[in-house]
């Protein structure tokens, strides 16, 4: 009775053990990983796309034996790396696994999957955790300022620096103090790039024609017309004299003086004058490659200056007087062209550009020539060589 007895309650014992869920049993091996495992080496809130960082996975071991493991990261279905193998003490321990990572241009999120456990991880089940979705900031030029908030999006500008304040930043604006001439022309004139009054005298240099003397910003005014002439008076008709008294015995008629003979004075002779506005010349070279050895060259920023004299020296002893010109150099080098243009008052301003022609260049023929040289003498040396060898092995037989 009492073996009976005892059979009964081993049985419900062991019934009771079965019944019991797989969690409430204590596991030997079991290496597991949470969502809020998954983070990066910065806040991801600031994840930039196109920059690398490093994101980790925390592993925890809930099993009551030490287990080797690594983790495979994946960006959606594609695989990122698998990290370095880890060991991980039992009982709630817990370790970091990590790999590098490049941050695509659009939201993304992480998976981490534990894997290569040793001895093999008996509880699958926590193994897999996948992030939340994360929105990367995008920053083409990589100055470490979002496009939406750079003022120079394709420019490394990371002062954000605006002189004129127009929202277009100094690194990527022509005219950085916006006063109507461009950066690149500012420095011929002697005028500052960043300033849009260089003179102080309260005239932006675009509109001053003196944008270097504080005491003149305009041409002077023009003289006044002169007064007209003065209208002569009129000279009086001579009075008429009265008859003289006849005579009752002799009838002679009174003599009637002839009036005086009056003379026009002269109109004054009203003498011309003439005067010209002289604007200062402004010299600016606009230039384009159209083949090897070939650049056309203009001469810019003329607009409105009047009568000048253009003159070019392309720096291989040919010049020109032309406002545009296409000019073709002989040979490679490295060659300064000068602008200079004179207004009608005698006043000069000059630009002045550098231009560089490789020899390596494919539209070069010499190179293709010299090329040519080299092979045909390589074959030669070759075919040379093997003759030399024939010959020598003809002898020794």
């Amino acid at each position: 009775m009492k073996k009976s007895f005892l059979s009964f309650l081993t049985a419900l014992f062991v019934s009771v053990l079965l019944a019991l869920p797989a969690g409430a049993q204590q596991i030997q091996y079991d290496l597991g990983i949470r969502t809020s495992d998954i983070f990066f080496s910065r806040p991801a809130d600031q994840l930039i796309a196109g920059e690398s960082v490093r994101v980790y996975g925390r592993i925890h071991n809930e099993g009551t034996a030490d287990v080797f493991g690594f983790l495979s990261f994946f960006q959606s279905e594609q695989i990122i790396g698998d990290s370095q193998v880890v060991s991980v003490r039992a009982s709630g321990a817990e370790e970091e696994a990590w790999v590098d990572f490049v941050v695509p241009q659009t939201a993304f999120n992480i998976r981490a999957e534990i894997r290569g456990t040793s001895p093999q991880d008996q509880n699958p089940a926590n193994d897999v955790a996948v992030s939340s979705m994360y929105t990367p900031i995008v920053d083409a030029d990589g100055d470490g300022v979002a496009d939406p908030q750079d003022n120079c999006p394709s420019v490394v500008n990371a002062n954000q620096l605006d002189t004129d304040g127009d929202g277009q930043g100094d690194a990527c604006d022509a005219d950085d103090d916006n006063d109507g001439i461009p950066d690149a022309s500012e420095g011929a004139q002697g005028t500052s790039p960043t300033n849009p009054d260089s003179d102080g005298d309260g005239v932006a240099d675009g509109q001053d024609l003196y944008p270097t003397d504080p005491t003149r910003s305009s041409a002077p005014p023009p003289p006044p017309p002169p007064p007209p002439p003065a209208e002569q008076p009129s000279s009086p008709e001579p009075a008429a004299e009265p008859p003289a008294e006849q005579s009752p015995a002799v009838n002679v008629p009174a003599e009637i003086p002839a009036p005086a003979a009056t003379t026009a004075e002269e109109t004054p002779k009203i003498e011309e004058s003439a005067f010209r506005i002289t604007v200062p010349a402004i010299a600016s070279v606009l230039y384009r490659r159209k083949a090897w050895n070939v650049y056309e060259f203009e001469a810019t920023s003329l607009e409105g200056v009047g009568d000048i004299t253009v003159l070019w020296r392309f720096g291989d002893d040919e010049t020109s007087a032309e406002r545009k010109i296409t000019h073709r150099y002989r040979r490679p080098g490295k060659y300064l062209v000068t602008l200079e243009v004179t207004d009608t008052s005698g006043t000069s301003a000059r630009d002045q550009v550098k231009i560089a022609i490789s020899f390596f260049n494919p539209e070069n023929p010499t190179l293709w020539i010299l090329v040519g040289a080299i092979v045909a003498l390589g074959l030669g040396a070759i075919v040379t060589a093997r003759v030399l060898e024939k010959r020598k092995a003809k002898g020794s037989l």
